[in-house]
């Protein structure tokens, strides 16, 4: 028997709805509509009701709500004990940035594109079946190949090619090129000059651990220890970590929800 992901949709407008069912039901044998929804309450009430929902399509503008209510919708699902993962659906651009902080899989503009819905979905089945705490992840956690530069111990570098766990990860942190980032690894490793953005690397390492604190990076919270204040600038705090004795500066737009997540234990 096919195992089957177990979607809700959240829209509110009846073409729009209408229209992601049919590419859906459609278009792919292992997706299985459990709920739909016209407000952020709504769907609230959707994951009290049913179990195991695995992924949510998430339009941002709910007209009898406000603006944003989509991402609130998103923010409150990306905190739970075992995430959905999810799909924005939407008529505007604007509001794409702020949506990259609740990590999704992608940001789907309206009337959407059946390729660019298959290539979202190709990522879901590649990569989320972990709905879990990195914590728990199992042995088998698929490694990533990443082509970089690795600098040693001794400052030598040379350019290879690596093949890691996202559980590995302590974090990971833009160059003044921004066309590329290095990552810093758990085992003191740290691989440079990575092609690819900043947001392109949140997008693709897309896991529940995973939290901006600066505009620059972002980092694992499995692997941060605490937050403390600066030496030398007031009213600014730095995340520090288990492995290793790096201090990065939080973000001051990035500081309270990074301190709600550490105090709650909110991996």
């Amino acid at each position: 028997m096919l195992n089957k992901w177990q979607v809700v949709i959240v829209e509110d407008e009846y073409w729009a709805l209408e229209n992601l069912k049919t590419m859906l039901t459609t278009r792919y044998e292992d997706i299985e509509i459990v709920g739909e929804a016209e407000t952020a309450q709504e769907a609230l009430r959707l994951f009290k009701e049913l179990d195991n929902i695995d992924g949510v399509f998430v339009d941002i503008v709910l007209e009898t709500e406000s603006e944003r209510a989509g991402l609130d919708l998103a923010a409150n699902l990306s905190k739970r004990e075992q995430p959905p993962w999810l799909i924005f659906t939407t008529a505007y651009e604007k509001h794409a940035l702020e949506a990259i902080k609740v990590h999704p899989i992608d940001y789907l503009l309206k009337p959407l594109d059946a390729n660019k819905l298959d290539t979202a979905l190709d990522y879901v089945r590649k990569n989320h079946r972990n709905t879990q705490p990195i914590s728990n992840l199992s042995e088998n956690e698929p490694r990533i190949e990443i082509s970089h530069t690795l600098v040693d111990e001794y400052g030598s570098k040379e350019r290879c090619k690596s093949f890691i766990k996202s559980s590995e990860i302590v974090y990971v942190r833009k160059n003044s090129n921004v066309n590329s980032v290095h990552i810093k690894l758990e085992n003191g490793d740290k691989l440079d000059n990575i092609a690819g953005t900043l947001a392109d690397w949140q997008k693709k390492l897309s896991f529940r651990g995973l939290q901006q604190i600066h505009r620059s990076y972002f980092v694992n919270l499995t692997q941060a220890h605490s937050i403390q204040s600066h030496p030398f600038q007031k009213e600014t705090y730095q995340l520090t970590f288990k492995c290793c004795s790096e201090h990065l500066t939080i973000g001051e737009t990035f500081y309270q929800q990074l301190l709600e997540k550490m105090q709650s234990g909110d991996e």
